[in-house]
């Protein structure tokens, strides 16, 4: 405390000394803050424009994922991005009538009927109650599995066998009736009777 008070007691001098490394202490200080404040600032822009683009690439590699996912039933992928008609879709490959988002619309009705989408969802890729949970807790981390993963429409692959089938058949069909055409269009080769001698 002696020490704070000796230069107030020497004078006019002594105030200016002190004002002077008052000043002096604050100047220096500031001038550390103001290097801070600097990076600092730098620093959050560098975070905030790294955020903004992670949330960009997450956003486009999720829009992938429901693309495929709706390739994989049978439907425009490009459907996902528009409004209503990507939930007409969306209802399509889950329940296989895009009529039921229209208990969407009824309030209270449209809480149960989410619930299930998701689990017809889970069912329609041949997943059980373990996926739908994952689905609906979890959903940026299984809709991923499921639009990038090695899971098939289960209708979709079965309407496909069937078309498989059925045009194997007509195949089968085809090449007997041809072959059958075939056969009754070649001329029988008609014995030349042999000349005899007289």
């Amino acid at each position: 405390m002696g020490n704070i008070m000796q230069p107030a007691l020497q004078g006019t001098d002594a105030v200016n000394t002190a004002t002077d490394m008052v000043m002096n202490g604050a100047m220096d200080a500031g001038a550390g803050s103001s290097g801070g404040a600097a990076f600092a600032t730098i620093f959050g822009i560098i975070l905030i424009v790294l955020g903004v683009a992670i949330a960009i690439a997450a956003v486009v590699f999720f829009i992938i994922a429901w693309w495929k996912i709706y390739t994989k039933a049978g439907r425009p992928g490009w459907s996902n991005l528009i409004p209503v008609y990507g939930w007409v879709e969306f209802f399509n490959v889950a329940w296989g009538s895009g009529l039921y988002f229209l208990f969407m619309l009824i309030p209270g009705v449209n809480i149960l009927v989410a619930i299930l989408t998701v689990q017809k969802l889970s069912e329609s890729f041949g997943h059980g109650l373990g996926y739908t949970l994952g689905l609906f807790f979890f959903p940026y981390i299984f809709v991923l599995i499921l639009g990038f993963g090695k899971s098939k429409h289960v209708r979709y692959e079965d309407k496909r066998l069937e078309e498989a089938k059925k045009q194997a058949i007509l195949d089968a069909a085809y090449k007997a009736a041809t072959a059958q055409a075939t056969a009754q269009e070649e001329p029988k080769e008609e014995p030349v009777p042999e000349a005899t001698a007289e």
